[in-house]
């Protein structure tokens, strides 16, 4: 993905410079080698394929080296190249042109879009853009100078076009010491800029990469939350459908490999969505602090609540891989401890012979307690209720233990009493 946001090369390079321009390369002061050096320059000048155009520029090139019209060559070779996507050869062509005139808009302009969007860049051209940036960033009030605003420019444009070159400035240094694995200060470049536009979110894609690459575990979580930020923003600068799916999909694939699944990362999303940067101590449980965090809640289940801490281990091992050979070693047939749980379902309603039950939370039923004789009817849905049986089968899914339970080991169950006898009415005895 290109620091253009999902724009081509050209696209890009003409939305920074669109009031910037003056049109035609205007011809400077300067006399021909000949008439065929004049006809090579107003055949490029009014050719407008762009692959024809860069040949007959090379014909140029090679036919007249040495020219008093260079500079207009070499920016009409600028154009040209980022018109057929060529960012190598703009950040080239760039660099010669700044070599002569630092402050040349255009080629600045150019080398700070081109760098993202050359694959495996050169020392050379990480160099080339490195120094356009620093060029650009240092000097920013004289390239933007009033005097130097196009006539028919207006004051609005010309200051969103210096905002938008400062910002690839910015981002070009990002970049390079991305390129350059000095994730650190990769890291301070993108933050800036951010700051100074929180709308980037190929450059929150960017810091998240480059603050996963320096490997601090405790900056994880702000690494997540950035690449949420790229997949989930749908504002103005978002990237486009494709880009944010690959996005969402690294950002999960990542996610789980931090946390281990994909709890809570819908709340991240929704959270970046709204919020470019993560909130002061924004944190995303590891592996580690998930296993503690259970590990810590098991310890105060074991210590408030054992029975249910038992049966939280008995499921954990049964829907385990060795989930059957557990029931058939270790607890088919043995009478275990009571357990509490609460009434789904009484089969049948009247004097049933089965109960289904919930032990874990009591809602979701877990287990079925089957009585060899019928239990009265009168106790509802909801009822707390205890027993003690022998396990005698289970499911995987739906989870269920089936228990064999005798009446007299289960309590709660209350059922409807049945009435006395009225007895002999007497006469009162006389006095």
């Amino acid at each position: 993905m290109s620091l253009s946001r999902g724009l081509s090369l050209p696209l890009a390079i003409a939305a920074i410079l669109g009031c910037c321009r003056v049109g035609v390369v205007q011809a400077q002061q300067g006399n021909w080698k000949d008439r065929a050096e004049s006809e090579l320059y107003e055949s490029v000048a009014k050719e407008t394929a762009p692959a024809r155009k860069l040949e007959l520029l090379n014909s140029w090139k090679e036919k007249y080296p040495a020219t008093d019209f260079v500079d207009i060559r070499q920016q009409l070779l600028l154009a040209a190249y980022g018109e057929l996507g060529r960012p190598g050869d703009v950040l080239t062509v760039a660099g010669e042109i700044l070599a002569r005139e630092p402050n040349n808009l255009q080629a600045l302009s150019a080398a700070l879009v081109s760098i993202s969007s050359v694959e495996s860049p050169s020392a050379d051209q990480l160099a080339t853009a490195e120094r356009a940036a620093n060029q650009t960033l240092s000097n920013l009030d004289t390239l933007f100078a009033a005097a130097k605003k196009p006539e028919r420019t207006s004051e609005t444009d010309w200051a969103a076009a210096r905002r938008n070159v400062q910002l690839y400035a910015q981002n070009a240094l990002g970049y390079v010491a991305w390129q350059r694995k000095e994730f650190d200060a990769a890291e301070a470049h993108f933050l800036k800029s951010l700051r100074l536009d929180a709308n980037q979110p190929q450059v929150s894609y960017w810091l998240s990469s480059a603050i996963l690459a320096e490997r601090k575990p405790d900056k994880y979580s702000a690494a997540l939350y950035d690449m949420a930020r790229a997949a989930a923003y749908k504002g103005p600068g978002a990237l486009n459908d494709a880009a944010r799916k690959q996005v969402l999909e690294n950002f999960q694939k990542t996610y789980v490999a931090y946390h281990g699944g994909l709890e809570g990362s819908e709340k991240v999303l929704d959270a970046a969505a709204i919020a470019p940067l993560p909130p002061e101590n924004f944190k995303i449980p590891s592996k580690a602090d998930v296993v503690k965090a259970e590990a810590e809640k098991q310890q105060e289940l074991e210590r408030t609540n054992p029975q249910l801490a038992l049966w939280r281990r008995i499921r954990t091992a049964l829907t385990g891989p060795q989930g059957r050979p557990y029931f058939e070693e270790h607890m088919k047939d043995a009478e275990l401890p009571e357990f509490r749980c609460r009434l789904i379902e009484a089969k049948p309603a009247d004097n049933p012979r089965e109960l289904l039950v919930s032990v874990e939370d009591g809602k979701t039923p877990d287990t079925r307690l089957v009585f060899s004789e019928p239990l009265p009817p009168g106790v509802p849905v909801g009822a707390e209720l205890a027993f003690k049986g022998v396990p005698k089968q289970f499911s995987e899914s739906p989870f269920l233990v089936v228990f064999s339970v005798e009446r007299n080991k289960l309590t709660g169950w209350k059922g409807l009493a049945k009435p006395k006898g009225k007895g002999i009415l007497r006469k009162p005895a006389s006095k």
